[in-house]
């Protein structure tokens, strides 16, 4: 058996903050206390739980239908409302609404975070000495050695940064011809 009567669902086109109305319960006669109508809020479906939900009763104005305002604030959007009268015992079953005002929200679309990019090593500049990796002021057979690894790609570049003297990220035959030129003579 359902005692919520003269169920009134009003869907909006858009996302609101606040819906404000004036009402009327059809309680002809002088109760004590005119009749709760109760507006609850949703997003999309009465099927979904609610966002919130607001009461009120009305107040008599000589002889006429007691009268009042009902209204509802979220800070979490909505766009369905649903008007009933709970069942009271000596409760009317029917009420009028009118002034409906709305205050419509503008939903932040959720923002996408940029990637953060891989930082690319940076190179130390290369000393004057092409293939002295370890920057004692020579070049010898085991730095020889570190680069043709590296050209081979069985060693990263880091191990010997100065054997590419072009700082392209590369170690090329010509600068493996300079590092042993170099270990034979002088680095300067």
């Amino acid at each position: 058996m359902n005692l919520d009567r003269n169920v009134l669902r009003i869907q909006f086109s858009q996302p609101l903050s606040r819906v404000t109305l004036t009402f009327a319960t059809a309680d002809f006669q002088q109760v004590e206390v005119p009749t709760t109508i109760q507006l609850t809020a949703y997003v999309d479906s009465t099927d979904t739980p609610p966002v919130g939900s607001a009461t009120a009763h009305g107040e008599y104005a000589g002889d006429t239908m007691p009268m009042g305002t009902l209204s509802f604030t979220s800070a979490m959007p909505f766009n369905l409302v649903e008007l009933v009268l709970p069942y009271q015992p000596q409760g009317s079953t029917d009420f009028l609404v009118d002034n409906i005002v709305v205050t419509t929200t503008t939903v932040v679309p959720t923002a996408t975070p940029t990637p953060t990019p891989t930082p690319t090593p940076t190179l130390t500049p290369s000393p004057a000495c092409v293939g002295d990796c370890n920057g004692d002021g020579q070049v010898t057979v085991n730095e020889l050695v570190v680069m043709v690894n590296i050209v081979l790609e069985q060693t990263p570049l880091i191990a010997c940064t100065p054997g590419d003297a072009s700082r392209d990220g590369v170690i090329t035959v010509d600068e493996i011809v300079a590092a042993v030129n170099k270990a034979l003579g002088r680095c300067p």
